[in-house]
């Protein structure tokens, strides 16, 4: 099964002359196709962030797990710590766990998982990538990295593979058109997502080319390849297919088909050669035993080990609990409930296939994105372009036959039609029916998961490369068909040759091209711009904390400034320490970097700001920077703890800067927790500030100086021209103005501040201006020259729009400043005052989030249903711990009828929330399926944990909740109370009874089991259905008691309570609204054997008093009890 093999095959599957020239020679258009494969796929795995690609975290889970444990999981336990992919088949995993193994990664055990809430602070909830990526996965690569890198290396010879499979196939059925076989190859080649695949971990790296071979081998088969070498080779290559990835078994069935296809021709054959036809299909028989040995030993085995292991018939029956081990959830629970997404993410049809489609060619970070719109409209009229070329080629074919015949029949030199036409199957045919069918059971699985959920888990063209050398043959065949029809020339109607004709090749050659374009295009133009350089922190392993560089400075507990650079040369004018040297003096109008690396001993709960000032000889301060750490990517309240993180500010040195030595000087400040607004608490300890180095600054040139100028300077430098793009929350911003001389003789500094180009109202409750955090610095030169600096940082209650500076004492200027993140509300709902109860109050901290309003469904629901809720919540602090809505549904007496634990803002983590602001979030509240008829209180409350200790046992810590009156009220807030109804409510009564109980409640009907005509014995149970109803609204709790008198006149049975077991008091039930009210009765061991009289009825519980029984006549029942019924005791 080589390349030379597909050589030698010819179309009706006998072998051609071996054509004798070197392989390189004869294959070099494959040879070129694959070197640029690898090094596309190659560059991927070393720039795509990790554990961006689809499902790649979750393989790479499993990887690390057989890696440790040395085998794959063994228990469902351990399938599911693992996670999703715990339960995926095992093959592709084990061979990157061999790889991977001997790394050591201790230094660096995992990377910054963003399933903790935390860590979505750097970048406010926007990115949505699965990791925080940071300078750890920078090269040199450690610990993790390194084993994560070489796995990634492992996939990259294996999509070769499937790029050697698609040419060989493609050969098959061409044999003389090695460009046909190369474009095909190509086509596979050059897809940006399937590059992608072939650089990432994930089991479609070994699957893809264990499914091309496979159907390269059936493509052989039905060209007539007869020998038993060729039946184990596809039996094994489908069984390590199925074994790598379950959804391939769909192979199965296709090698049976094609064992009947075989027959088929084959007897077809000998029924032409008058010989018998029953040869053939022993022959198939043979072929499919061969097949299915080499599928029993490398597949069989382990399929039937899954089945006893991991099978859930118990739980699930048959056919879905055989289903359960293959770990596809969406067949296991979609299949009879199919068409929508219960998770609420379905997608319509045309947006499904239009995903399914744009995902095919280019998709990254989760399905998050896509190629441009642009690139899939031409993409999708190339593939247009081939359907044309299917559809009208052999309207054309059937011309130019008949062209050929009617030359015959004028005695033209020609001895056959132009394309001669084949009767039957022919084997050329039959391959090709061959690659249709496989495409057509590829697709119709991705549909079916489709079907039963239509979301974008399952419109993922990624599905559909099982197919993807038949999708590629195809595509590449339609365009060369289209351009067959324009290879003719002459007058006399003869073809040239084909593989020869110009436009037949350059067609042939635009997909390839195309693709590796966007290929090529793929990280640079699509991929980069969404993500954010690494994150300058890096983690140290266990035992090597950096001491203290700076002792005088004040620091937050658990913060040491370990290394400070100034990068460029410190000291006094002309004295510069040796480890400067050859470092630049800086500049007046450049900027001044200073870089500080910090270290977290420990996790912080504050944000801070830093404040890095710079004084001249005098002790005068000339301009003061403002930020948080990285430009506020990673405020302190981030932090975790072991990490190293680099900040760097960039101080700006105004243009009329004198020469001179000046002092570089810096302070922690600590900021209000509770004010969305970047202000410092002046209630805790401010520090003050310290020198940590001197600089000499040079002067810029005479003349180079710009008077009367306003710049801007953020965290890249001076802002050149245009609008300056705002795109990050926290990022900092300083505008230094300036002037030839003052305009402020009282000394008075002039108010600036950032307006909204366009005012708007204020229904969102957002500050109209933008303020700088601290009051402006202003120096004055020796030669009159006034700077005035004044700092900004990018508060959540800045609303995104366009914004100017605004000041009396500016100059004209053109700046614009376009806020581009997330608006936040501040305004609370009309109506809507201080808020029904706040959590977190407690002997030590205040209130941390208020529930300001809320809406539960009040009408009943059944069993198994949910009770949809609505909270609105407002932050009154920014939160540093993760919380968590805990939500139950508890009866009278305690019983728990659904409970539900919901993140507190889901995809929006509490820790995203800014103070002030508000956010409406909606529940819904399972009702346990076995959850007894009646009233429940929907009880809310909110629990906090520590997202490191995820997966292991802690005990949740409950906030305190005050309620407005500002009492305490424990853990849980009661909500609204709500009725779970009887299933049998509605029906009507099978035994119907019609007696009014004080002309307040009428006992409609009653049902019992066993029947009143069946014999009862000592121990029986016996179950009583009452079927009440309200006349008018009860206004006093009635309890209902039914007896079992005896013919002794004692009471041998009772079961006396309200309602639904005491879950539905009479004064909550509805006029008219019919109430079941099931009891059970147990017949006594002691009963004497006779004729008992069933009682039921009505009393007040507080007086003892009987409510009056009434029948219908008017007749008042004896005892104000009504009988039921008369029942035997054997």
């Amino acid at each position: 099964m080589t390349i030379a093999s597909a050589d030698r095959i010819a179309g009706n599957g006998t072998m051609s002359r071996r054509i004798e020239r070197p392989m390189l020679r004869r294959h070099w258009p494959l040879v070129v196709v694959l070197t640029l494969y690898v090094c596309l796929a190659t560059a991927f795995s070393l720039v795509l962030p990790l554990g961006e690609a689809d499902d790649e975290t979750d393989h790479f889970a499993l990887v690390r797990f057989i890696a440790e444990n040395g085998r794959p999981p063994i228990t469902i336990g351990e399938r599911k710590a693992i996670g999703p992919k715990g339960d995926a088949a095992p093959l592709y995993h084990v061979l990157a766990a061999l790889l991977t193994q001997h790394v050591d990664v201790a230094t660096l055990p995992d990377l910054p998982d963003t399933r903790n809430p935390l860590r979505l602070i750097p970048t406010d909830g926007f990115q949505g990538d699965r990791i925080l990526h940071t300078e750890d996965e920078l090269p040199p690569w450690r610990g993790i990295v390194l084993a994560w890198h070489l796995a990634r290396l492992l996939s990259v010879p294996l999509g070769a593979a499937t790029v050697v499979a698609a040419y060989c196939t493609a050969r098959s059925l061409q044999p003389q058109r090695r460009w046909f076989a190369a474009g095909a190859a190509a086509g596979v080649a050059f897809l940006p997502r399937l590059a992608i695949s072939g650089a990432v971990v994930t089991d479609d790296a070994l699957a893809l080319p264990l499914v091309a071979w496979s159907v390269y081998g059936m493509v052989r088969l039905a060209q007539g390849d007869r020998r038993r070498v060729t039946c184990l080779w596809l039996g094994a290559t489908i069984g390590l297919a199925a074994i790598t990835k379950y959804a391939n078994l769909v192979l199965v069935p296709q090698a049976a088909f094609l064992v009947v296809l075989s027959a088929w021709l084959g007897a077809e054959r000998r029924r032409d050669d008058g010989t018998a036809p029953s040869a053939a299909v022993n022959t198939a028989a043979g072929r499919l035993g061969w097949l299915m040995l080499a599928f029993s030993t490398t597949a069989a085995w382990y399929f039937i080990w899954l089945w006893v292991n991991f099978n859930q018939v118990t739980e699930m029956g048959w056919w879905r609990g055989s289903l359960a081990p293959l770990g596809d959830p969406v067949l296991t629970f979609g299949l009879g409930q199919g068409g929508g997404a219960s998770d609420g993410s379905a997608l319509g049809v045309w947006a499904w296939l239009v995903t399914l489609f744009r995902s095919f060619w280019l998709s990254y970070g989760w399905q998050r994105y896509f190629a441009p719109d642009w690139v899939n409209w031409g993409l999708a009229a190339l593939c247009g372009v081939a359907g044309i070329g299917w559809v009208t080629a052999p309207g054309r074919a059937a011309l130019l036959h008949r062209r050929g015949a009617q030359e015959v029949g004028r005695g033209a030199a020609t001895t056959a039609p132009l394309i001669p036409r084949q009767p039957g199957l022919s084997a050329h045919r039959a391959a090709l029916l061959i690659l249709l069918v496989h495409l057509f059971l590829v697709t119709a699985v991705v549909a079916l998961r489709g079907w039963l959920k239509p979301s974008l888990e399952t419109a993922q063209g990624r599905h559909l490369y099982p197919a993807i050398v038949p999708l590629s043959v195809l595509l590449i065949w339609g365009l060369d068909r289209l351009s067959g029809l324009f290879a003719w020339h002459g007058g006399d109607g003869e073809r040239t040759s084909p593989g020869v004709v110009g436009p037949r090749r350059v067609l042939i050659g635009v997909v390839p091209l195309a693709l590796l374009a966007l290929a090529v295009a793929t990280w640079p133009l699509v991929l980069a711009p969404h993500y954010l350089p690494y994150l300058p922190i890096r983690r140290l392993p266990a035992g090597q904390a950096p001491p203290q560089s700076v002792a005088a400075m004040s620091l937050p507990d658990g913060v040491r400034l370990s290394a400070l650079d100034l990068s460029v040369a410190a000291g006094s004018c002309g004295i510069s320490t040796a480890e400067d040297a050859g470092k630049p003096w800086p500049r007046a109008g450049d900027s001044l970097a200073v870089t500080r690396t910090w270290y977290a001993a420990s996790p912080q709960s504050q944000d801070y700001l830093i404040r890095t000032c710079l004084s001249d000889a005098d002790g005068r301060v000339v301009i003061c920077h403002h930020g948080e750490p990285v430009d506020g990517r990673y405020p302190m309240r981030a932090w975790e703890a072991g990490y190293t993180i680099r900040d760097t500010a960039e101080l700006p040195l105004p243009r009329c800067l004198p020469g001179g030595t000046y002092s570089v000087t810096m302070a922690v400040l600590p900021l209000r927790p509770d004010t969305p607004l970047v202000e410092v608490d002046r209630t805790a300890d401010v520090p003050d500030e310290i020198t940590v180095g001197h600089i000499c600054v040079q002067p810029q040139p005479a003349g180079e100086a710009s008077l009367d100028a306003l710049d801007v300077w953020t965290a890249e430098g001076r802002a050149s021209p245009g609008p300056i793009r705002l795109t990050r929350l926290r990022q900092s911003v300083t505008l230094v103005e300036t002037r030839t001389s003052s305009d402020s003789a009282d000394g008075r500094l002039p108010d600036v501040s950032l307006v909204p180009e366009l005012p708007a109202g204020n229904a969102d409750g957002l500050p109209r201006q933008w303020s700088p955090v601290a009051p402006p610095t202003e120096y004055r030169s020796p030669n009159g020259t006034v700077v005035r600096a004044y700092s900004f940082v990018l508060h959540p209650a800045v609303a995104p729009g366009l914004y100017r500076p605004a000041g009396e004492s500016l100059p004209d200027h053109n700046l614009v400043m376009s806020v581009e993140m997330r608006l936040r509300r501040f305004a609370r709902p009309p109506g809507v005052s201080d808020g029904s109860a706040m959590f977190g109050v407690d002997a030590t901290s205040g209130a941390q989030v208020a529930l300001l309003d809320y809406d539960v469904e009040r009408t009943a629901i059944e069993p198994g249903a949910s009770v949809p809720i609505k909270a609105r919540w407002q932050a009154l602090v920014a939160m540093h711990q993760v919380a968590v809505v805990s939500l139950y549904l508890v009866d009278s007496l305690g019983g728990v009828g659904g409970q539900a634990d919901r993140a507190l803002g889901g995809h929006y983590a509490n820790v995203l929330w800014a103070p002030g602001e508000v956010v409406e979030e909606t529940y819904a509240l399972p009702v346990r399926a076995d959850a007894p008829p009646g009233l429940y209180t929907v009880q809310i409350g909110v629990y906090q944990y520590d997202p490191a200790n995820r997966g292991q046992e802690a005990v949740p810590q409950f906030l305190r909740v005050r309620t407005a009156g500002g009492d305490l009220d424990g853990t849980h807030l009661d909500l609204e109370r709500v009725r779970v109804r009887d299933a049998a409510e509605g029906s009507a009564p099978p035994i119907e009874v019609g007696v009014d109980l004080g002309g307040v409640v009428t006992l409609v009907g009653y049902d019992l089991n066993p029947p009143s005509s069946a014999r009862l014995v000592p121990g029986q149970i016996l179950t009583l259905t009452l079927y009440w109803q309200a006349l008018q609204q009860p206004t006093r709790d009635f309890t209902v008691f039914t007896q079992l008198v005896g013919p002794d006149g004692l009471v041998h049975g009772q079961q006396d309570n309200q309602p639904q077991g005491g879950r539905y008091p009479t004064t909550a039930w509805e006029v008219a609204r019919p109430v079941i009210d099931r009891y059970a009765l147990t017949v006594p061991d002691s009963a004497p054997r006779g004729q008992y009289r069933l009682l039921v009825g009505m009393y007040d519980l507080a007086t003892g008093t009987r409510l009056m029984a009434v029948r219908g006549d008017g007749t008042r029942l004896a005892d104000d009890a009504i009988e039921l019924t008369r029942l035997v005791v054997e």
